[in-house]
């Protein structure tokens, strides 16, 4: 029986040629081997290409950009015509320069699938989506300030959005509608580091969001985004100015009865989230000018009983 379905004639399913076939590993089907190693090498040549292309358009783009306000400093400062809100322009664009500097281009790279051949060939996405490198998540202890080590702040939550009990004089808060609760806490912070630890109570379908607001925006019932927000509904879950950046398809790492360390460190312009069961840090760098000082505590409670305690 084996020799005679040796002997069958094995034909591509494109061409219905008999030379050199090779067979597909996942649809079992007959191709050219020649013609489809060609095809491979063409798509990988025309992504290497594409590829190039970003990433020189890239930094072309910051070039001239660099390049652009530097010439206007010159100039401003041969005339010796510039006043203190020039100085404050430039040096924001001199912090988003650097952004970008220390951003890596990320790049989609995508399956064909509607190409012509019956292989799926990569290409590169034209659409390039370059997130800030904002956030960072370790397992270690990470070169931050010395001052982390900090007794715990003592902190308590005053005002809310939707229906909230608050009880043992501001250190419990539970949500008891059935949408996200928002809850600020009393204190203000411009400067130094602070440390308020939490333990998570009853979590529903998703965790509690924890992290910062401007005071200068706060809570509003008219107001449905908040764009200075910035912190975690988990530990990948990452929210950088009211906009989810997932890192993660499951946010179900911080769990109920855990403990949370939320550290603000207001003189690295950063917010630090210590999630103590899996002794797992993460870190996020705060653009100032979309969350301004001073900051606030913020924490988004899930709908029906989510709810959250204030260790002191």
């Amino acid at each position: 029986m084996a020799s005679s379905l040796s002997n069958v004639k094995q034909s591509c399913v494109k061409c219905d040629k008999g030379g050199g076939i090779a067979i597909c590993s996942g649809c079992q089907q007959q191709f050219c081997e020649q013609e489809s190693v060609t095809k491979i090498q063409v798509a990988a040549e025309v992504a290497r290409v594409d590829l190039r292309e970003l990433i020189g358009r890239t930094k072309n783009e910051l070039k001239v950009s660099i390049d652009k306000m530097t010439s206007e400093i010159q100039s401003s400062q041969e005339s010796d015509d510039y006043t203190e809100i020039d100085l404050k322009k430039w040096l924001h664009k001199l912090q988003e320069f650097q952004m970008k500097l220390e951003t890596p281009v990320n790049v989609d790279i995508l399956l064909d699938n509607h190409s012509q051949t019956s292989i799926d060939l990569i290409r590169i996405n034209p659409q390039l989506h370059s997130f800030p490198r904002l956030y960072s998540s370790l397992e270690h202890s990470l070169p931050v300030s010395d001052n982390l080590n900090l007794t715990y702040t003592q902190e308590r939550f005053d005002k809310f959005y939707e229906p909230v009990i608050l009880s043992e004089k501001g250190l419990a808060a539970k949500n008891i509608s059935d949408d996200y609760s928002r809850i600020c806490g009393t204190n203000q912070y411009s400067s130094d580091v602070h440390r308020i630890h939490f333990r998570i109570g009853e979590r529903t379908n998703s965790c509690p969001f924890l992290g910062i607001i401007s005071s200068l925006e706060g809570l509003s019932l008219r107001k449905i985004t908040l764009p200075s927000a910035n912190g975690w509904s988990d530990l990948d879950y990452v929210v950088l100015n009211d906009k989810s950046l997932s890192t993660s398809i499951s946010n179900k790492t911080i769990q109920s009865g855990d403990e949370v360390t939320l550290i603000l460190d207001c003189d690295n312009r950063e917010i630090l989230l210590d999630h103590h069961r899996t002794n797992r840090l993460v870190r996020q760098s705060i653009d100032i000018q979309e969350c301004p000082f001073p900051w606030k505590i913020l924490v988004a409670l899930s709908p029906r009983n989510g709810s959250i305690h204030v260790l002191c």
